[in-house]
């Protein structure tokens, strides 16, 4: 035992004809999981130690401890291999499925069997479906058959995309609803982050929240039920490919190892990154091959050139599209191609992606004969909302011309009026050799700090529906718990959010300069600021910094623009929040308010005479808002527009959450029981019928909003397609 425990030396124990290992932890790194293996005090393992080897020889390993603490463990081990070893204790192939590398093989080796291809039919024929653990994903299995045994899957991913989402998706799939064994190897998150993952991810808890170490009721109860599931965590220290294909056999029934993550960037605290992982890869892919079961693993690039250097079977690619709502995965078949795509809705407020549907999911485009479209399914025009949802254009070309005379409302001369008034000098186009520098790689969409928040105690599912044009699309249904007491549904629906925010957008006209870490901040500038997350106690409200929290920085800290640089100042100022964060570094430039503010009147003088016309004028007014706004900072670099200014663009959208998020804020506060608040213009509420909350105006122009009443459980027609 000391042996094991201080000289980290491995014994080979024998009772008559079992056999047993007596092996220190690092042997065996899963043993250092509570309840993963029946363990015994030191003193208690002396009186039936007998038993314990004949146990660990039937291939159960027995975990020995000093106190509370594991010091060791009993491995079962392959007497057949005896013969070979003269000191089997030093051995670590002697272990029963150690993974040998293709220096064991010498030439004294019984000849190669080979197979013709009658037998590799039948066998084929025989063995059916593969069966394999699938990502309950129904559009990504589709696209990839499920994850195939003895294979080595690859999910290459770029930072902050979410590829360890999809690792975690197939681990849920198989431990939770398939009641299958995991092994999952986490070089990264932490076993805390995982469990969290989890539990959000089940349940549709905030992330965010969970993070904080703060779980509702049906959360504690669930992280009770889960404490049997069969999925077992390592996150020790110095995690190789090596400890991962030594420990897998151990586990009885072995259906699917995770290794999340393979790190592109060489960390030496890391044994899985860097230059090490085209070795990691062919072990786990040996591995895959001599247990017969699906290997998945992470890796945090989509970079060609390093995927062409490890021994993936199948490669999954996981990319954003123009379309924030959906992200692409590419199905790859190693010496094939590509074999298949996916399409996934990322939901990264509860840690998962969803499906989109089986109409975004299909084989490869190669391979395949698309159906021409009913007439009654086309949609009639690309750009045309069908409510006051701040609905994601997508620019055409010519988009970026002035509109004709004759054009309802000419919103975009109307908005290169308002900035070309300003006295400030505006710079419009930030020049093309500059984008790549600076502040300009620093601002994504996600900086828009759109809420998409359901309450923790409420279920909201997503069901199919058909709409009046024949396009299928996806909508809510929410239950609510009997806790809440008698009430219906109450729908918000803000009018005209972007627009309505250009009235006051905080914003640097000019050029952005590097003002690095701040003090305090400064009223007079506006730019990007890179911030704590602030903790947020509250579970009746959102974060108010909305998804912007669910991508931060390797430090924790995320990039925000000034709209909610403002909104923290006024919530500490009102003791909401216990402290501002501290600002580690900015980007800025002197403030305005006023920029847009000629672009904001015309667009409501415009609205109060088209909502009553309605027809196509109206529509044709709110395709051009709509075009204009995008126009500030276009998604696509071969988008021609009279504009790229990617701050002032996250700044109107930052503006318009955060005051959708403060006349939310205002509610509750009221004693109004929010129920949702989606995107920037939707908010659900629990109220008594017809009652809308105080707080909102009802009506048709800018800062009003329109209400509408439903039954929980029905399905919400209006939202995001």
């Amino acid at each position: 035992m000391k042996r094991a425990e201080e000289n980290q030396v491995t014994t080979l124990i024998h009772k008559r004809d079992e056999h047993a290992l007596l092996a220190p932890l690092d042997r065996f790194p899963a043993a250092r999981e509570v309840d993963a293996f029946p363990s015994h005090g030191l003193s208690a393992a002396q009186k039936d130690f007998g038993v314990l080897i004949t146990q660990a020889a039937q291939g159960q390993p027995q975990v020995l401890r000093r106190g509370r603490t594991p010091v060791a463990v009993l491995l079962p081990v392959d007497t057949g291999t005896l013969a070979h070893s003269a000191n089997p204790a030093a051995d670590p192939a002697s272990a029963r499925g150690a993974v040998s590398g293709q220096g064991d093989q010498g030439r004294g080796h019984a000849p190669r069997r080979i197979a013709t291809f009658g037998d590799a039919l039948g066998s084929m024929l025989a063995s059916g479906p593969t069966g394999g653990p699938i990502f309950g994903l129904p559009g990504l299995d589709a696209a990839t058959g499920g994850l195939q045994p003895g294979r080595l899957t690859l999910v290459a991913a770029a930072p902050s995309v979410g590829g360890s989402l999809l690792g975690l998706a197939a681990a849920r799939q198989t431990a939770l609803v398939d009641g299958q064994r995991v092994l999952y190897a986490a070089s990264g998150p932490n076993q805390a982050d995982i469990t969290r993952r989890i539990i959000s991810a089940q349940t549709g808890g905030d992330y965010s929240r969970l993070k904080q170490g703060r779980l509702t009721e049906q959360e504690l109860r669930l992280a009770q039920e889960l404490r049997q599931v069969p999925l077992s965590i390592d996150d020790g220290s110095e995690l190789t490919a090596e400890a991962i294909a030594e420990t897998a056999p151990y586990f009885p029934d072995l259906a699917l190892v995770v290794v999340d993550r393979l790190q592109s960037t060489g960390n030496p605290r890391l044994p899985l990154s860097g230059d090490r992982l085209p070795s990691a890869s062919q072990i786990l892919a040996t591995l895959a091959r001599d247990l017969h079961i699906p290997v998945l693993a992470v890796v945090d690039s989509a970079d060609p050139a390093l995927l062409g250097l490890l021994d993936s079977d199948i490669l999954l690619t996981l990319t954003t599209t123009e379309t924030p709502s959906k992200f692409k995965v590419t199905v790859a078949e190693r010496d094939f191609g590509t074999i298949g795509t996916a399409y996934l809705r990322p939901d990264l407020l509860h840690a998962r992606f969803l499906d989109t549907g089986p109409a975004d999911s299909a084989p490869d485009s190669r391979t395949m004969t698309v159906p021409e479209q009913p007439p009654a399914a086309r949609p009639t025009d690309e750009h045309t909302p069908d409510d006051d949802t701040e609905t994601e254009v997508q620019l055409q070309p010519g988009d970026e011309e002035d509109e004709p005379d004759s054009a309802p409302f000419p919103a975009l001369k109307l908005l290169k009026d308002a900035v070309g008034r300003s006295k400030m000098h505006p710079i419009r186009v930030i020049r093309t050799e500059e984008r790549d520098r600076g502040p300009w790689p620093l601002i994504t969409e996600h900086m828009d700090g759109e809420p998409r928040w359901i309450h923790p105690d409420v279920t909201s599912t997503r069901v199919p529906h058909i709409r009046e044009n024949g396009k299928r699309v996806r909508r809510d249904k929410i239950d609510v718990p009997e806790t809440f007491g008698t009430g219906t549904l109450c729908l918000i629906d803000r009018n005209g959010s972007y627009p309505s925010a250009c009235s006051a957008v905080p914003l640097a006209p000019n050029k952005l300069l590097h003002t690095g870490p701040l003090e305090a901040f400064d009223k007079a500038s506006a730019g990007i600021y890179l911030i704590d997350i602030p903790q947020w106690t509250r579970t009746d409200m959102p974060h108010p910094l909305g998804r912007i929290i669910d991508r931060p920085d390797e430090h924790g800290r995320v990039w925000v623009t000034t709209p909610h640089i403002k909104q923290l100042v006024n919530l500490v100022r009102d003791d909401h929040l216990h402290a501002m964060p501290t600002i580690h570094d900015s980007w800025t430039g002197k403030a305005n308010e006023s920029l847009f503010k000629p672009f904001y009147e015309a667009s409501r003088t415009a609205r109060t005479e088209l909502v009553q016309t309605g027809g196509d004028p109206y529509k044709a007014y709110k395709t051009r808002l709509s075009i204009a706004l995008r126009l500030l900072w276009p998604k696509r670099e071969e988008q021609r527009s009279p504009f790229w200014r990617p701050d002032w663009r996250m700044s109107m959208v930052a503006e318009a959450s955060v005051r959708h998020w403060t006349v939310a804020f205002r509610a509750v506060q009221e004693g109004h029981t929010l129920l949702a608040l989606r995107n920037v213009d939707q908010a659900i509420y629990w109220t008594p019928p017809d009652t809308p909350p105080s707080t909102y105006r009802i009506g048709t122009g800018f800062g009003e909003v329109k209400s509408k009443f439903v039954e929980a459980g029905e399905t919400i027609l209006e939202g995001d397609d």
